[in-house]
C-alpha cells in the first residue's frame, strides 16, 4: 500500500485527494487481482498435479491387483498340482513354493 501511495504521488499531489485515492485504489485493485490470478494459476496447476498423482496411484494399483490375481491362479494351479500327485500334507507347502517360483 505505501509503494501505491508513493507511485501515485509521484503521479498527482496528495493535495487532490478524489484523484490521488482513485489511483491508489486503482492500483490496490490492479495488484490484487494480479495476486487473484496468480492464485487461481497456481490452484489449477496443483489440481493437475494431484490428478496426475491420482492417476498414477490408480495404475500402480491396477497392476498390483492384475499381479496379485495372477499370483493366487498360480497358487491354485500348484495346489491342484500337490493333490494329484496326493502329496503328504507336510510336503505340499514345499512343493508349492517351488512350483510357485518355476
Amino acid at each position: 500500500m505505501r509503494q501505491d501511495s508513493e507511485e501515485c504521488a509521484k503521479q498527482v499531489p496528495r493535495l487532490y485527494v478524489e484523484p490521488f485515492a482513485d489511483c491508489v485504489f486503482k492500483r490496490q485493485a490492479a495488484r490484487k487481482a494480479a495476486a487473484k490470478q496468480e492464485k487461481a494459476a497456481h490452484r489449477a496447476q496443483r489440481k493437475l498435479e494431484a490428478d496426475a498423482a491420482r492417476q498414477a496411484r490408480h495404475e500402480q494399483n491396477r497392476k498390483q491387483i492384475e499381479q496379485i490375481k495372477a499370483d493366487r491362479a498360480k497358487r491354485a494351479e500348484c495346489s491342484k498340482q500337490a493333490r494329484a500327485q496326493k502329496l503328504p500334507l507336510g510336503q505340499r507347502p514345499n512343493f508349492i513354493a517351488s512350483c510357485m517360483s518355476k
